[in-house]
């Protein structure tokens, strides 16, 4: 994972370890279950199915108190130290909400003006590549959309943020793109209800890169192991 700004949600911050993001959670919600989510890859020698060994891929937070997952992160790996590339923080019926301007006052105070409000507050790292186009409308959605399901991953969205032509501030290496985070709720009278989502985009981009060619290196040895041993039958 890169260099990431100086945001938090809840304390947690884009490029954590898994240390720091489990205590920044206890801190959150101190009496909440913590689950960690381990996931393997699959590859082949072209004859057998092999899978890697199981690695860190997610955090949350889980509230029996609570139908929802309130506060969830991603984690890049497993090849290097893994780090925080993404957090999901998803709050339902606040008993005492706020208007939906005094919300975006708040989030205005601790965040700064938003680079962007079509259709929600956002804001994107300063320095680096805006690879979302936030000028155009938020096309967040395909990141967006990983967070909303149980055992969501980025590898889709990475792909398509790959996919999407350079130019336009649009860099050749997408690893360089910089983090964005947006809220949602600011629209909302009363705001009784909000989810605010971080993203390094750049970090997301490296992982699922660095995952694809982890396997395909897995696989190209697995075969060369197959057929150094490889028999021809009898003729």
């Amino acid at each position: 994972a890169g260099a990431a700004p100086d945001w938090d949600i809840v304390g947690i911050r884009l490029g954590m370890t898994p240390a720091q993001a489990r205590a920044a959670m206890q801190a959150y919600a101190p009496k909440a279950q913590i689950l960690e989510t381990r996931a393997s890859l699959n590859y082949s020698d072209k004859l057998k199915a092999y899978r890697t060994e199981p690695f860190l891929t997610t955090m949350e937070v889980r509230d029996k108190a609570r139908r929802n997952i309130p506060l969830k992160v991603w984690f890049s790996g497993p090849r290097g130290e893994a780090r925080v590339i993404a957090v999901h923080r998803e709050e339902l019926n606040i008993p005492n909400p706020p208007s939906g301007s005094q919300f975006l006052a708040s989030l205005t105070q601790k965040y700064g003006e938003p680079t962007a409000t079509n259709p929600d507050p956002a804001w994107e790292e300063s320095g680096k590549p805006r690879c979302l186009r936030t000028s155009w409308g938020t096309d967040y959605g395909s990141l967006f959309a990983v967070t909303r399901v149980v055992t969501g991953d980025f590898a889709k969205a990475a792909a398509d943020i790959e996919r999407r032509p350079a130019g336009a501030g649009m860099p050749a290496d997408r690893t360089t793109c910089g983090a964005f985070m947006v809220y949602t709720g600011t629209k909302n009278n009363p705001a009784r209800f909000f989810v605010g989502a971080m993203f390094d985009v750049g970090a997301i981009v490296a992982t699922h890169r660095d995952r694809e060619g982890w396997v395909k290196q897995l696989e190209a040895d697995a075969v060369k192991k197959r057929e150094a041993g490889g028999q021809v039958p009898r003729l």
